[in-house]
């Protein structure tokens, strides 16, 4: 039987809201947006295929003005005007399909109430509405790990979005569905329609869901897609194109890859608050606390706890599942114990809820029910992925885990990977994918019992040895901020490879090359502590070559140095240098020659500094590294300044200076040159000009995320504000640096800035303050053998000569004492409670 086309015959009320929306001068589209619905709702409307609800039919006559005398019988037209039949060639092209028995209307389908609210997800509630019916996309896919919450997320957008659909919302649950003819059986079911049983199943869908226009929910797709290939997949596709009224919001671990399908990836809850000192809970605290007073009615988030709840949150990642799990134990045990005992194993996140289905009763069931799903192949694969910390690239996915980009690909199809953009270097962007920790947890478990962990934990740490090994000579010159960031991105995995090589003994030789390649990081990024442990537990080992052996002596003695450990730091550049001269390598033994130089100049050792330096710059000239001559020249003028030499510390700068500018405008070394230019131009009497000095350092440093060059900036600004009696500047630029300085366990510029601190005080008149300070000072000097620069030994004196010209004898000699006894964490307190009056 052939088709015919014949002109369709608007409504009544088709006839009216045509007549209304010309008085109105509004297109179709405009008035869908004005009424919230599709445009294809209105066309329907129009041609009578559907009828408005009450809801909607006073939307209408709002949007459309109708008469206060009219609207009445408006709505009652409305909602009396019964659809007519479809036009003839709708009907002719399925001449044969049966009708399903009794389908439902959208007032008599129903949606499963959840049991308690949805927490969070505002910003993917508004993304879903502006996909389904701002841009009325067909079929969108909510994917995610299990436990994520996708079921719970779906459900709402159906319940909130069920009205902008004239036929409705239904939810179809595909959990006890496993052969794809089965899917057009729930679905009727869903509608409350069933289908005859000697009919095929796709063509009753088909005759179904043609006249219809409402949003289907399938819930828990994946499976399908694993037990029947790309039938599943292909059977949604059908609908899609022949259906044009019906729109699928699907959940699955795994995209269905088909033509019209849009993706939504569902990650946790926000586990970090938006701002932690408004004392506004995050989302992911919100739903622990929600949860954790069902079972223990008097559970209340407070100070006391709530650090432990946000652990919580972050050791889950805002898993929903997770949470919930987690707080099933607030009746038995503390906030602090569950974070324990979730970092100690996965099995204890299990809850004896009889009405979860069996693979949400824990984490494991979550876990194993994924595991289930994957291919031979990705069960593989994926294991050897768990051995990363803080996730990696493709580079190290492949050399260390043999995991392909198609193979990468599959398993974020799978929702088991995570992928995430992350800046590096001069706007440039790197792809590194991840897992979820807890996930992590029991992949390991799968690793160590296919019998690869030792392979794959090897192979680890030498990829990562190799990377900073890689890095290091480039942190010396033109790269360095690009090559720390990029080593930066790396840092739970590079730590995981001294662990797994140094502390637990596996390769102290690939230990050793490890933390000596990372020594000038460390150096740089102020981890100074934490590098000299590794380089010490490392150098402990009777493992590696002399160059080895060298790079590391040299690393430790420069963290020794910045903590003012001198002794240690003069032992191990001298032991490193004389390596160095063993192997003959120019660039090294410059660079330790240049280390010990900076040394002595720490130590007040003026001359034996120079003598170092001076050397060192004699090579880099040889070598013709003319970043090794303006760093040397830095050091230099520097040196020459501490003893207030001022006149040849411009002859340094003046070389060193358009060789840093010529190197880039935003290096380090070009701010070292400001800092130290900026103290000859104080000394001369120039505040303002060595204050825009200092602000230039500072901004050079605060780009490159350098702390101790910003620390030392701001005490430079806080001595250019006192010494022109901008008090108010000066105390915050003096507490900023302080702390960036106690962050940094930097003795010589904790001591610097109390000293700056206690000028404050006395140019305010606070003297007992200023002399107790003055008094710490003194004794934190003598203790750790720290020297002061001449400008910094001059305002000193100069301020305890004020002093001793305001107080007596008795007072000055008192108060003085008072500061020499103080403990540093007091001192530190004194300070900033005499800035804060």
């Amino acid at each position: 039987m052939s088709a015919k086309v014949q002109s369709v015959q608007l409504s009544p009320l088709g006839r009216a809201l045509k007549r209304l929306r010309a008085q109105q001068d509004l297109t179709q589209e405009t008035l869908a947006e004005r009424v919230n619905c599709s445009v294809q709702t209105i066309r329907f409307f129009e041609s009578g295929r559907r009828r408005p609800s009450w809801e909607m039919a006073e939307l209408l006559a709002d949007a459309l003005h109708v008469p206060a005398a009219e609207r009445e019988e408006f709505i009652r037209m409305a909602r009396l005007a019964a659809p007519e039949n479809a036009p003839e060639e709708e009907v002719a092209a399925h001449p044969s399909s049966p009708s399903p028995a009794s389908p439902a209307n959208a007032s008599t389908m129903r949606l499963p109430i959840p049991l308690t609210p949805l927490i969070g997800r505002a910003a993917e509630c508004k993304l879903l509405e502006r996909m389904l019916i701002d841009e009325q996309r067909r079929l969108v896919t909510l994917v995610g790990t299990g436990g994520i919450g996708k079921t719970r997320l779906a459900l709402h957008v159906a319940q909130w979005l069920a009205d902008r659909f004239p036929d409705g919302a239904a939810f179809v649950s595909l959990s006890s569905v496993h052969h794809t003819l089965e899917i057009p059986i729930a679905i009727a079911g869903a509608l409350g329609a069933t289908l005859a049983g000697n009919s095929d199943p796709l063509a009753q869908l088909d005759a179904l869901l043609s006249q219809r226009v409402l949003l289907l929910v399938l819930d828990n797709f994946e499976h399908l897609l694993s037990e029947e290939g790309d039938a599943a997949a292909e059977l949604i596709s059908h609908v899609v194109q022949r259906d044009s009224g019906v729109q699928f919001l699907v959940t699955s671990t795994e995209r269905l890859r088909i033509s019209a399908e849009s993706i939504v990836e569902l990650g946790g809850l926000t586990a970090a608050a938006p701002d932690a000192a408004s004392g506004i809970s995050s989302d992911a605290v919100m739903l622990y606390v929600e949860r954790a007073r069902q079972v223990s009615s008097d559970f209340a988030l407070t100070p006391d706890n709530r650090a432990a709840v946000e652990r919580i949150c972050t050791l889950l990642e805002g898993m929903p599942l997770g949470l919930e799990l987690a707080a099933s134990w607030a009746r038995m045990l503390t906030a602090d114990e569950i974070a324990a005992e979730i970092e100690r194993g996965l099995d204890f996140l299990t809850l004896a809820d009889r009405s979860a289905p069996a693979r949400h009763r824990s984490l494991r069931a979550v876990f194993d029910y994924t595991w289930r799903l994957m291919t031979p192949e990705e069960q593989r694969i994926l294991p050897r992925l768990a051995i990363f910390r803080g996730g990696f690239d493709r580079t190290a996915a492949l050399e260390v885990a043999g995991a392909t980009l198609l193979q990468l690909a599959a398993l974020l199809d799978k929702s088991v990977l995570r992928v995430a953009e992350e800046a590096v270097a001069d706007g440039k962007q790197s792809i590194r994918y991840s897992l979820h920790g807890l996930l992590r947890q029991f992949l390991l478990e799968k690793l160590e019992a296919s019998g690869e962990l030792e392979a794959i934990q090897r192979a680890h740490a030498r990829t990562y040895t190799e990377l900073a090994e890689r890095a290091y000579p480039n942190l010396f010159g033109k790269d360095t901020a690009g090559w720390q960031r990029v080593l930066d991105q790396d840092q739970g995995n590079l730590n995981a490879a001294l662990v797994w090589s140094l502390n637990e003994g596996h390769d102290p030789a690939l230990g050793l090359r490890l933390a000596g390649a990372l020594s000038r990081t460390w150096r740089l990024g102020g981890v100074w502590r934490q590098g000299r442990a590794w380089l010490e537990l490392a150098l402990a080992q009777p493992a590696g070559n002399a160059v080895e052996r060298a790079r590391a002596l040299v690393g430790v003695g420069e963290c020794c140095h910045a903590l003012s450990d001198h002794e240690a730091a003069r032992r191990y550049l001298a032991e490193g240098l004389a390596l160095w001269q063993q192997i003959g390598e120019p660039r090294w033994i410059a660079w330790t020659l240049f280390q010990k130089g900076m040394l002595d100049s720490s130590l007040g050792h003026t001359e034996e500094a120079i003598e170092q330096l001076e050397a060192s710059l004699a090579l880099y000239r040889q070598m013709g590294d003319l970043w090794g001559v303006a760093t040397v020249l830095n050091q230099l003028g520097a040196t020459v300044i501490t003893i207030g030499d001022y006149a040849r510390g411009m002859i340094y700068l003046d070389e060193s200076i358009p060789l840093m500018r010529s190197l880039g405008q935003g290096r380090t070394g070009l701010a070292v040159s400001l800092n130290a230019l900026g103290r000859i131009v104080l000394a001369q009497g120039n505040a303002e000009r060595a204050i825009a000095l200092f602000e230039e350092a500072r901004s050079i440093f605060a780009q490159r995320n350098i702390r101790e060059g910003v620390a030392w900036s701001y005490i430079n600004l806080g001595l250019a504000r006192l010494e022109v009696e901008d008090f108010d500047a000066a105390q915050d630029d003096l507490c900023t640096c302080l702390d960036l300085y106690l962050e940094l366990d930097m003795m010589i510029g904790i001591t610097a800035s109390l000293n700056a601190l206690a000028v404050a005080a006395a140019g305010q008149r606070r003297y007992a303050d200023a002399l107790r300070l003055s008094g710490v000072v003194e004794r934190l000097c003598r203790e750790h053998d720290l020297h002061f620069t001449e400008y910094e030994l001059q305002i000193r004196d100069r301020t305890l000569a004020q002093l001793r010209a305001v107080v007596t004898d008795v007072a000055f000699t008192k108060y003085y004492a008072e500061g020499e006894m103080l403990s540093l964490s007091r001192a530190v307190a004194l300070a900033r409670d005499s800035l804060s009056d």
